[in-house]
Formats: structure tokens, sequence, C-alpha cells
């Protein structure tokens, strides 16, 4: 139970006849100091942010935000129309634009980034003209950016420039499209007003009706691979109370000697690399402003230099803007005809009601979190060029109107707030055929009063100090052991929960620490939270204990290498370390059972003794002793689950498999995991609304994901082009060389699949959708790349695709694969047998 920071462990470990580098253990020493320091300065954060009001004021800014595809068109007409909305009779205090297609999306466009330069410029100029001859000459540019024909710039009041800190501003940009190569995107400008921040989303989503799949990818792409860099210079800087009063969910927390890091990061302290850093840095200091030397070593906060190896993405901001030609359209499954009846009706609620944006976002797919103002305008898009009238002339191809230029927003946890004052859009623009869009807002800031503040955190300082200096730390548990007495159903999580109690006079810097072999504080099916803190005298913490088993550690139980036991370490700061016995055992179940294992167990996995006797000579009984004894063709929970689906012909249910996890109740699940294990019967939902037959299909996905090696054996993943080889001769080759276990689930399988696949005109539920799910669960690619990544002995495993696809382009390339080979069998016109 030994932790390496501890500083007695280099002497432990020379008693025993190893040996210590003196150096290294004073390296220990100063990184348990260092995590110490964490705790109590996460707690100063706390206080500082508690008392927030105390210190800080707030402004109301207006933010002008438009969106615009030029088609590719330079600036021509007048744009005062557009920049001249605005609320309340005030001027905006930011404008933030974005436009798309500057430039045609051509590939020499694409390539070469001197026309998008130019034709920015371009934009820019017009921009500051017209800004200046609207409101005179106050605006200032913050910042431009652009990816091929996506362009982003932001403009502040001039009266606003001091209080926007120029090493805020950061820009990044992420290439979406074909091949990645950016003539689709998304470009981001981040920047901090007063001491809050924003962040601007312009993106140019993936274009064509029925590509809504690619959209929501192209958005999460975004989210997801956008970063900004934070800048060590301008942290080192900074005071101890400017960045102990951040905000809560603040990139930047509070300096630690060795990086900047995040609440949920504190658990890396101590590794190698962050020992040696903090010894080569520890002797540097700062002469901070606000702050004497008298009152460092008092607060004893460490303010060496700090690494600039943090990054920090949209989310972590207090207000993230989007904005831009989404290229969200009206439903597929409404002609063209009929949307155009729609919109010369003016009906907006028709539109609004099957606009794919909103649908996509209502079902959780896509901007979850985020706002938009509802829609009281035509669509925007497409209109023919020079008029008011939408394109239907008899030569092109004629488009459906759509709403694909659209503004959201989402407000900061941090008590940020966006009322939105307008949102149309300026149809008097006819360069384009596509029309602007604009919102504005009135934003909430807050800015920080420095003396105030200052005030605030010494008395925080002050009251920490003098408890500090009293005596050691004493706290007391009440208990040191705890079972989940009635074992632990697989999925289903548990929890219990210990008490942590300051019996001292000073307070406590507490944490859970790895054992000396781990790098977690705990084995994965166990969860600890709160998992440290810092209790003042008298003060109690509840930490819940939570317990679940997942397919991984149900795997693992199940092949007999893992225990559901576990001791946890409760470090106290400069105190005595406390130990928690936890314990579990696992209820009988089919989920991490390998295949040879099911098709030998007749009885379901849950059942006692004596029903395993009464099927035993039921089988006997109608079969003989000699066939009742051998092995099943396939596991007979797999049957029962199709079977379910098939018999009470729950295959014509909407959206089987596709969005079975988001429309089953969390309990129906877990009922059919229960029945499954003990061999019940399900019956289908009285309503007929198919939360049954949702939750079928998700625990059939589980009980294949949960097997130890997938049904297609990791040995065998298939190395095929699917594009340049005759897949007939090819599939029979391959379903030879599986062995005749996995050879009997994979034809089973597919064979179900192909049955759901003939439903599509009730279910909707493509057999391409069905591909893209079962290929992730019959050959998990993703896991098999990874064995080959961790030395896997496996040798043979197929891995000769081209050197240049690597790491995301890799897995992608080997789930394309399997995606392929699995839809090549559920199409194919032969039928395959065991």
């Amino acid at each position: 139970g030994s932790d390496p920071l501890d500083p007695a462990w280099g002497a432990e470990l020379g008693a025993h006849g190893g040996a210590e580098d003196p150096a290294a253990t004073a390296a220990r020493a100063s990184a348990s100091r260092l995590v110490s320091q964490k705790i109590r300065d996460e707690w100063i954060r706390d206080q500082m942010r508690a008392r927030r009001d105390e210190f800080t004021q707030t402004h109301s800014l207006q933010v002008f935000v438009g969106t615009w595809n030029v088609n590719g068109k330079k600036p021509g007409e007048s744009i005062d129309a557009w920049l001249s909305v605005g609320g309340a009779g005030r001027k905006p205090d930011l404008y933030v634009l974005g436009f798309q297609e500057v430039v045609d999306l051509t590939a020499g466009n694409v390539v070469m980034d001197s026309a998008s330069k130019e034709r920015a410029q371009l934009w820019v100029e017009t921009i500051s003209h017209t800004l200046a001859r609207l409101h005179g000459r106050h605006y200032h540019l913050l910042a431009e950016r652009h990816l091929v024909g996506v362009m982003l710039c932001v403009f502040i009041l001039d009266q606003h420039v001091r209080k926007t800190p120029r090493i805020s501003i950061q820009s990044t940009v992420t290439p979406t499209g074909v091949m990645g190569m950016g003539n689709k995107g998304g470009v981001c400008i981040r920047v901090q007003v007063y001491d809050t921040t924003f962040c601007f989303v312009c993106a140019h989503l993936a274009a064509h009706r029925d590509a809504v799949e690619a959209r929501n990818s192209d958005f999460r792409n975004i989210m997801i691979k956008s970063s900004f860099q934070d800048d060590a210079q301008a942290l080192a800087q900074k005071s101890a109370e400017e960045r102990l009063s951040a905000p809560a969910d603040a990139t930047v927390l509070l300096p630690d000697g060795l990086r900047v890091y995040r609440r949920s990061s504190i658990e890396q302290v101590g590794s190698s690399e962050t020992i040696s850093d903090f010894e080569s840095s520890s002797s540097a200091g700062f002469g901070l402003d606000g702050m004497s030397e008298d009152d460092l070593h008092l607060s004893r906060l460490s303010l060496s230099p700090i690494l600039s190896n943090a990054t920090f993405g949209i989310d972590d901001h207090d207000y993230v803007f989007w904005l831009g030609d989404f290229n969200y359209r009206i439903q597929t499954e409404h002609r063209i005809e009929d949307v155009f009846s729609r919109v010369e009706r003016s009906d907006l609620a028709w539109l609004r009601k099957n606009d794919q944006l909103l649908v996509e976002q209502a079902a959780g797919r896509v901007f979850v979190g985020f706002k938009e103002a509802e829609i009281q305008f035509l669509p925007t898009y497409k209109f023919q060029t020079g008029t008011n009238h939408y394109d239907r002339r008899p030569d092109k191809k004629t488009r459906a109107p759509a709403y694909c230029d659209r503004i959201l927003w989402r407000d900061s946890v941090n008590e940020s707030h966006a009322r939105i004052l307008k949102y149309v859009s300026c149809p008097t623009l006819c360069m384009s055929d596509h029309k602007p869009v604009i919102a504005v807002f009135e934003a909430r800031v807050r800015e920080k009063l420095p003396e105030k503040r200052s005030s605030v955190f010494h008395s925080i300082i002050r009251q920490l100090d003098n408890w500090e200096n009293a005596e050691q730390p004493k706290a007391v548990l009440d208990r040191n052991a705890v079972a989940f007495s009635t074992g632990l159903a697989y999925m289903e999580s548990r929890s219990e929960r210990i008490t942590l109690t300051n019996v001292g006079r000073v307070p406590v810097a507490w944490r859970f620490a790895p054992k000396m072999e781990d790098r977690s504080i705990s084995k994965s099916w166990l969860r600890v939270e709160p998992d440290y803190g810092l209790l003042t005298p008298s003060a109690s913490v509840e930490i819940v204990l939570t317990a679940k088993v997942d397919g991984f550690t149900a795997r693992r139980v199940a092949a007999g290498v893992d225990t559901l036991d576990d001791i946890l370490v409760l470090r106290l700061e400069h105190g005595r370390d406390h130990f928690v016995c936890v314990s579990a055992t696992m209820l009988p179940t089919c989920f991490g059972m390998d295949l040879a294992r099911l098709v030998r167990t007749h009885s379901p996995a849950a059942a006692s003794r004596d029903e395993q006797e009464a099927l035993r000579l039921d089988r006997v009984s109608h079969l003989g002793e000699a066939k009742a004894a051998q092995p099943l063709k396939l596991p007979k929970e797999l049957w029962w689950l199709c079977n379910y689906l098939w018999v009470y012909d729950q295959l014509k249910v909407p959206y089987i498999f596709t969005q079975s996890h988001k429309l089953a109740s969390p309990a129906l699940i877990a009922t059919v995991r229960r029945c499954l294990d003990h061999g019940h019967e399900l019956v289908p939902d009285d309503d007929g609304g198919g939360g049954m037959a949702h939750a079928v299909a998700v625990v059939l996905l589980e009980f294949l994901n949960a097997l130890p090696e997938p049904v297609v054996p990791f040995a065998l993943f298939p190395r095929v082009d699917v594009d340049s080889v005759a897949m007939d001769t090819w599939s029979r080759r391959f379903l030879d060389q599986l062995p005749p276990l996995s050879h009997n689930v994979f034809v089973y399988v597919i064979t179900f699949l192909r049955e759901v696949s003939k439903s599509v005109s009730y279910n909707r539920v493509h057999a391409a959708d069905l591909a893209a799910i079962f290929a992730r669960c019959l050959m998990r690619p993703h896991e098999a790349l990874e064995r080959k990544r961790g030395g896997s002995s496996q040798n043979n495993i197929p891995f000769d695709l081209p050197q240049w696809i690597t790491g995301e382009k890799k897995d992608g390339a080997l789930l394309s694969v399997a995606e392929k080979v699995v839809l090549n069998f559920i199409q194919a016109e032969r039928a395959f047998t065991f």
C-alpha cells in the first residue's frame, strides 16, 4: 500500500535490501509536497469563487453575430442593411462575422492559400469601412482567420480594447470535407473581454440533403479537435490571487510549479516527467504584483515557471457561439414541391418541425446543450442570384428551400448568461444564393476589482495559515471496510458511502493515492467521488464508492484473472494513511463468457442448482443422454434475443438498433439482462411503443461486445480491398477459415441482419446502418489495433495497411474494412448456412 510519492518510501525500500537514490527520494518528497499544495490551492480557489461577488462587477455587452455564405463572390453590393441591425438602440460592443465560400471551392483554392487570403482581406476592409460609415471610427479588428472558403473576423468597440488582453486572442482551424483537405471545416477565435471568455466558431458542414450524419460528424470533429494553447509566460506573470480566483471550469486553475492543469487531472502529479521538471525549476521565483516576499512565504504558494504544454477546447469558455452554413435541410421524406408549397404559405411551424438540425438536436445527436432562438424567418437557401426568388429554374438542379445558415450559442455554468435580442435574416442582400443571418445578444460579463480581490484573497490565506500553524492533521473514517453484500449485476451501478471527519484543530488536505504498483487509485470497476479535498476543523465529507461491472471487468472475472476486491489508500498530507477494504461479488451472468463456455452451458447463467438439474432432465427426456450433453450450435442467449425480435414481429420497430440506445429506458435494459441470465420470458410492450424491442437490441449488442474475443477472432481480421476483389469468392474463403463456432455465430447474426434490413420501409434502418453498428462488435477493429500497438503475440493479425495510414486514420481504415465486409454479407444474393 506504499505510495512512491511518500518520502518514507525510499527508507523502507533500503531496509529490505533495495537501493534508493537520495536524489530520487528528494524528488519524491518534493512531488508529495506539491500534491499537498495542489489540494490547498484548490481549496483557496473554491473559497475565492464562493466570495466572488465581493470583488467583481458585471457589465452588459451587446454582441452582433452574423453569418453569410457569399457563394464565391467578392464584396460588391452595400452591406449596410446587414450590419445596421442592432438591439435596444445601442451600437454593438462586438461584431462577430462569419463567411462561407469567400472563394470558390476549387482544388487550387483548397491547396493554395493565396486566393483565400486576398479575398478575406477584401471582406475585412469592406466591413471596416461599413462600420466606420455606420458608427464612426470606433471599432478595432481583434482577429481574422480563414480556412479556404471559411472566414471569421471579430471587431470590438475601442473602449473595450484595453480590457481585452492581447495574449487571450487565439485562433485555430479544423478542416473536414474530402480527405480532411479543408473544403469544409471550422474556424475558431477565442478572446477574453474583461474577465469573461468567448469562443466563436464559424463552420461550413457537409452538403447534400441526405448527408445528415456527415454533418453531425463534422460538428463532433470540430468540437473535439479544435484546441488552444495556454501561454506559459502570461500565466507565470499573474499573481497567485489572480490565478486562484479563476472560474470553476477555467482551464488554468492555479500555479503548481510544473504545469497548468484542470481539476480533473490532479492525479497526474507524481509522474517521473513531472518530478524531474519540478527539480529543475523549483529554485526559480518571480516578483509578483501585489504580494511581498513575506506574503509569498506566508501563503507557501509554489510560483515556479509553468510548462506551456496544456491546451483547452471550445467548451472551456464562458460563452460559445456557433455560426455558419451548417447545411441542414428539410427532412428527406418530403418532396421538394411540398417544401416550396409550405414556404409559399409561410408555414414556419411546419418548416421548423421538419428541419434536420432541430430534429437531430432533439434526438441528442448534435449541438447538445446549445440554444437557438425560434426561427421566425423564411429559409435562407437557395435563391436565384441577384433576386429574392427561390431558384426554381428548369435548367438548374432544383434544391428544396432550407435553413442552412444558423447561429446557436451556449452559456457557461459560471452564471454567464446571454439574452437573445434579435434573430433575423437579411433578404435585401442578393449577390449570393444564400441570405445573411443575424443574431444580436446581450451578454453579461464579469470584471474583477483588483483591490477588493486582494483583500478577500489575503483574508482567506490568513485564516488558512492560522489553522495550519496550530498542529498536525487528524481525521477519522466512520468505517474501514465496505462490502457490496448483495452482489453486482452486470452494468448496474451500486453505491456505498463512507464519511471522513476532521477531528483535529487544523485543516486536513486528503486524497486517495495509488498503491505502489498501480497508476490508478482503484480498479476499473470502482469509482471514488470525491477523491481529494480539504477539510476544515470539525468538517466532514461523504465519499461515495460506486461499483459497476462492465464488459472489461466481466471478461476478467469470468476468466478467473481478477476479483472484485480492492484496497483504497486514503492519504492525509502530513498525517497517517488510512486503508479502506472494498469487496464485492459478481452475480452469475452470461456477459463476459467466451463462446465455447456459452455453448457448453445448457441452462441460464443465473439458474440455481435445482433449476439446472430440472433443465438437464428435460433435455435428456427429449433428446436422450448423449445428445443432451452435446454443445449447442450457438449460444442460447444469442438465439433468445434474436428470436424475441423475430417471433413478436419487432424487426419493424422504427430505428431498431440505430437509435435503440437512446429510445430504450435503463430500467427495461436491466430487465432484459436479468431475464436473459435467469431464462425468464419477455413479452412486448402493452402500448406497442417498441421500448422492449429497443432494450433487447441494446442487450444484444452488449452481449456480443462482452465476449472475451469477438465473433471474428482477432487473428482472422479480414485483409481485403472490398472495392477491388471478387467478394463472392472471397466471402466463401473467409467463412471457411473461421472456427466452427465462430462460423455458426457469424452466419446466424448475418442472417438475422438480412431479415432486419428487409423491413427497411417500416424500421427505416438500412443495411449500411446495420453494418456500421455490428462491424464494431463482430470484429472490434479498434480493439484489434490496440492489441497490435500493445505488442500482441498474435503476429498474424493483418496490419499491412499503407504506412501513411496512422493514428486515427488507421483506426478509420480498419473500421471501414470491417463495415464493408459486414455490408457485403448482408447484401449478398445467396444465403449462407451453418
